[in-house]
């Protein structure tokens, strides 16, 4: 596989093996749709976009599920991986129509929500393309790291002009930002600050190896499902 193969990141397809930046904060309240228990019905508007990036702990005796840090491996280098062994997840964010507040908002899955539309992607004599039905993406935080999530696809039914009105005020840009992976020195400085902050600095040993926190559904992503598998950059369909 060519270095032009491995190293691709942002829109692709649902066709794709799963096995193998650093931002500004901002007001994430309306933006993204947070999962919650139950039901989650939302129509498909966009192609998946793909990015890296682990939930890190400075110190296992810090408070919380740690923080979001983006990989920077696409431009060569990832200080988590190379220096505290923190692998990096692929994940996927796309908008879609949230039905429950009739409103487009980014999603952000991990492997296992990806894998079920996945599926109904391929089973192109009931299913298909994933923007000509509704999809219930079922929660179950009982459901273990296998039964989490479980993804639903609703009847066909074309999307009404509310939805292709909504359609038309995406933000294409914006999805392809929060995909773009950060440079090695983003990653670097984004690192540094966490450890600066952390109340406990790092762990005072000669293993500095820190896993990724098992974290379930907050804000606008979970970590709970997440393969340990390696992985390339799948190439960008157009």
């Amino acid at each position: 596989m060519s270095e032009n193969t491995k190293n691709q990141f942002g829109a692709t397809s649902w066709d794709i093996d799963t096995n193998n930046g650093f931002k500004p904060r901002e007001n994430t309240k309306d933006l993204y749709l947070r999962l919650e228990q139950g039901s989650n019905v939302v129509r498909v508007l966009t192609k998946p976009h793909e990015y890296l990036c682990h939930q890190w702990k400075v110190n296992p005796a810090d408070p919380g599920f740690g923080s979001r840090v983006n990989s920077s491996k696409f431009h060569g280098s990832d200080v988590l991986e190379e220096k505290y062994g923190s692998k990096p997840k692929r994940r996927w964010m796309l908008y879609v129509i949230d039905r429950k507040t009739a409103s487009v908002k980014l999603l952000d899955i991990s492997k296992s929500v990806f894998d079920g539309i996945r599926e109904l992607v391929r089973d192109t004599e009931d299913w298909g393309d994933p923007s000509q039905y509704d999809i219930d993406i079922k929660v179950d935080k009982q459901g273990g790291a296998t039964g989490y999530y479980k993804v639903v696809p609703k009847s066909k039914k074309p999307m009404s002009p509310a939805d292709l009105e909504l359609k038309q005020g995406i933000d294409t840009d914006l999805l392809l930002l929060k995909c773009k992976p950060p440079t090695v020195d983003q990653m670097n400085a984004r690192v540094a600050a966490l450890i600066a902050k952390s109340p406990n600095g790092l762990p005072k040993t000669n293993d500095l190896k820190n896993v990724d926190s098992k974290v379930v559904e907050t804000q606008n992503h979970s970590s709970n499902d997440e393969s340990n598998d390696d992985f390339d950059f799948p190439a960008v369909s157009a």
